[in-house]
C-alpha cells in the first residue's frame, strides 16, 4: 500500500524536469516573436515569422528529447521504490496472519507488472510530450497573426501587438494534444500520468499478491478532500471476489478512468482479515467528509472544495511566472526602444501582480490550516532568471534574530542580520577552510536577504576555496549545472552552502543531497539571520525515491494519529518531513550543529 500523500507527490520530481521543459518553450517562442520585429513592413515580418517557424519544430523537439532521457531514468527508480515500498506494507500485514508473501524483488509475477506499468507510463509520457512540437507551432502561429491584425487595424501600435503576442504565448504555456483532440497543460497532463501510473501498478501488484495468497478481502485507504465519488467508498472494505455484504470491484468503479485506480485516484487498498482491528472507523469518515474549513469570508467547506481553490491560486501564480519570464526572454532580445519600455511596464506590473497573488495564496492557507505546495504553484527557471528583477516585497512577517534561534520551521520570511559572524569554526578543518565556509556562508546571506532567492556556493574541503556558485529559486537551489558540476569533479569532496530566508534548518531535499551525493560531505543552511545549521556526512544513505521506509515505526505512528483525528493532515505532512530529516541526521551524519 501506499498513503494517499505518498502518491500525492510522486510525480513532484518529474514535474520538476518538465517544468523545465515549458520554461524553454515558452522562452523560445517569446524570443522568436521578439526577433521578427515589429512590423514595419508586413510582407518582411511574416516572411520571418516563417522562418522562424520552421525551426521552432525542430528544436522543441530537441529539448522533448532532452528532457525525456532525464526523465527516464528517474521515472525507472520511482516505479522501483513504489512497488518495493507498496509490497512491504502488505507483506508484513501477510506474516502477521500466518502467511508468507514474496518479496517484490523474487516475485517473477509482481516484476513483470512492475516493468510493464512503468514501459506503459514512460510511453504516454513521451508520445504526449511529443506534441508540444505542434502545439508550440501553432501558440507561435497564433501569436503572431493576432498580433498582425491588431498592428493593422489600427487600434493598436506594432510594439502593443507584439508586447501583447508575447504576453498570451506566456499565459498559454506548453500544451500537450491527446489523440482525441483535447489539450492539457503539459504540467497537468504530466501529474496524472504518472501518479495514475504509479497508482495502477501498485494497485495490480497488490491485487496479484493477494490472489496469489488467497486473500479475498481488501482495505480501502481514505483521506480527506477526496472527491465526492470517491468519498462514498474510501476506508471499506471490498471483496476481490464479490461477496455479499462488503462493496464488490464494480462497487468501487475499480478498471474505470474515474473510479478507484482511475485518472488522479490517490486511494489503495491493502489485506484485511476477518477479525482484523479496521483502520477507519464510520466517524472517522465522517470527519474528512465534513466541511470543517473556514475560509476568509467566514463560509465553511469541505477539505476537497478548499484544496480545489487552493489549485487555483496555484494556477494563476503559474501563470504569471510564465508571463515574466516570457517578458525577461523577449527584453534580453529586443532593441526597439519602444518596445522595450511596454514590456518592462508588463514586467513591473506582473511583478506586483504576482506578490499580491502570493500574499492571498499564503492568508489562504494559513486561514484554513492548509500547507503550500510549492511543487504546484513553481515555474521552473523564474526563479534562476527572474526574481531577482522582481519586486521582493514578501516580507510580511519578520522576527528578530535573537527571538530565531529559538524558533524554526515556522516558514516565517527573516530580515538580514549585518551585526552577525556568520563564522563556521568546525573541528578537523584547517583555518583556510573555515574561513572559506565562514565568507560562503556571508556571502549567501547577503545574496539571499537582496533578491528573495535561495544561493548556493560550493567550498572545497580541502583549499577553503570556492569552487562552484549558482543562484536558484526561491525555494530550492542545485540544479543541472550543478549536478553536472558535481559530476567532473568526482574526486574532490565540498561543502554544500546556501542561504534560508525562512526560519527552517534543513529540508528533506536538502538531506538528500547531501547523504546520496558522493562528493558532498558537508551540508550548510545559513538562515539570513545569522542563524547557521551544519551536518557532516558520516555515511551515503540509500537513495530511495521515498525516505518513509527507513522509519516505517514512526511513519505508521504518524499516519495512526491522523487517523485518529489527533493532527491534522497539514500536520501530517510537516511532522513527517521532521521525522526524515531528524531520521536522516541520526543515521548518517554527526548530527545537527547549531551556530548563533
Amino acid at each position: 500500500m501506499l498513503t494517499p500523500e505518498q502518491l500525492a507527490h510522486c510525480a513532484d520530481d518529474i514535474i520538476n524536469l518538465y517544468s523545465q521543459l515549458e520554461e524553454e518553450i515558452v522562452r523560445d517562442i517569446a524570443r522568436r516573436i521578439a526577433k521578427t520585429g515589429t512590423m514595419t513592413d508586413t510582407g518582411i515580418w511574416q516572411a520571418q515569422h516563417m522562418q522562424e517557424l520552421g525551426t521552432l519544430h525542430s528544436e522543441v523537439l530537441s529539448s522533448v528529447a532532452k528532457y525525456s532521457d532525464k526523465t527516464e531514468s528517474e521515472l525507472k527508480k520511482l516505479f522501483e521504490d513504489a512497488g518495493v515500498t507498496a509490497t512491504e506494507y502488505d507483506n508484513e500485514i501477510y506474516r502477521q496472519n500466518g502467511l508468507n508473501p514474496k518479496s517484490l524483488k523474487v516475485s517473477d509475477v509482481q516484476m513483470q507488472l512492475l516493468e510493464a506499468g512503468y514501459k506503459k507510463t514512460q510511453g504516454n509520457l513521451s508520445n504526449l510530450t511529443l506534441t508540444t512540437a505542434v502545439s508550440s507551432q501553432t501558440s507561435f502561429i497564433n501569436a503572431c497573426s493576432l498580433a498582425e491584425l491588431k498592428a493593422s487595424s489600427g487600434a493598436f501600435t506594432p510594439q502593443q501587438a507584439i508586447a501583447d503576442a508575447i504576453k498570451q504565448v506566456a499565459q498559454d504555456g506548453a500544451y500537450v494534444i491527446y489523440p482525441s483532440g483535447h489539450r492539457d497543460r503539459l504540467d497537468v497532463a504530466v501529474r496524472r500520468n504518472v501518479m495514475t501510473g504509479i497508482g495502477q501498478t501498485t494497485g495490480q501488484i497488490c491485487l496479484s499478491n493477494a490472489q496469489e495468497l488467497g486473500c479475498d478481502l481488501m482495505e480501502i485507504t481514505a483521506h480527506a478532500g477526496a472527491r465526492p465519488s470517491h468519498a462514498a467508498w474510501q476506508g471499506q472494505i471490498v471483496s476481490l471476489s464479490g461477496q455479499r455484504g462488503y462493496l464488490s470491484l464494480s462497487d468501487i468503479g475499480y478498471g474505470t478512468g474515474d473510479g478507484f485506480k482511475g485518472w488522479n485516484c490517490r486511494h489503495d487498498w491493502y489485506p484485511y482479515f476477518e477479525g482484523s482491528s479496521r483502520m477507519y472507523s464510520v466517524k472517522d469518515i465522517k470527519e474528512l467528509n465534513a466541511k470543517n474549513i473556514e475560509y476568509p469570508d467566514g463560509s465553511m467547506h469541505t477539505l476537497y472544495e478548499a484544496e480545489q481553490q487552493q489549485r487555483a491560486f496555484e494556477r494563476k501564480i503559474r501563470a504569471t511566472k510564465r508571463t515574466l519570464a516570457a517578458c525577461d526572454e523577449a527584453l534580453n532580445n529586443l532593441s526597439d526602444e519602444e518596445l522595450l519600455q511596454k514590456l518592462e511596464k508588463n514586467f513591473s506590473h506582473y511583478s506586483v501582480k504576482l506578490k499580491r497573488q502570493e500574499s492571498e495564496l499564503n492568508s489562504f492557507c494559513k486561514r484554513t490550516g492548509l500547507l503550500k505546495d510549492n511543487s504546484r504553484s513553481q515555474a521552473y527557471g523564474f526563479g534562476r532568471s527572474t526574481a531577482q528583477k522582481a519586486v521582493w516585497r514578501n516580507k510580511k512577517q519578520k522576527i528578530s534574530a535573537a527571538a530565531n534561534s529559538a524558533i524554526r520551521n515556522t516558514g516565517r520570511v527573516l530580515e538580514f542580520n549585518g551585526k552577525a559572524s556568520f563564522c563556521i569554526d568546525i573541528e578537523g578543518y584547517n583555518k583556510n577552510v573555515t574561513n572559506g565556509l565562514s565568507s560562503a556562508s556571508k556571502n549567501v546571506a547577503k545574496l539571499g536577504s537582496k533578491d528573495g532567492l535561495e544561493h548556493l556556493i560550493l567550498v572545497d574541503l580541502s583549499t577553503g576555496a570556492y569552487a562552484y556558485s549558482e543562484k536558484g529559486n526561491d525555494v530550492s537551489v542545485g540544479f543541472d549545472e550543478f549536478r553536472n558540476f558535481i559530476k567532473e569533479h568526482p574526486n574532490q569532496k565540498f561543502a554544500f552552502v546556501h542561504n534560508h530566508n525562512t526560519d527552517g534548518y534543513f529540508s528533506e531535499t536538502d538531506m538528500r543531497t547531501l547523504l546520496t551525493t558522493d562528493n558532498i560531505e558537508m551540508f550548510v543552511a545559513v538562515r539570513i539571520d545569522g542563524i547557521i545549521y551544519v551536518a557532516e556526512k558520516t555515511q551515503a544513505a540509500p537513495n530511495y525515491a521515498l525516505f518513509d521506509r527507513l522509519f516505517p515505526d514512526e511513519i505508521s505512528e504518524l499516519n495512526l494519529q491522523y487517523k485518529n483525528g489527533i493532527i491534522t493532515a497539514g500536520e501530517r505532512t510537516r511532522k513527517r518531513e521532521e521525522i526524515i530529516v531528524d531520521g536522516l541526521l541520526k543515521k548518517f551524519t554527526k548530527g545537527l550543529i547549531e551556530i548563533e
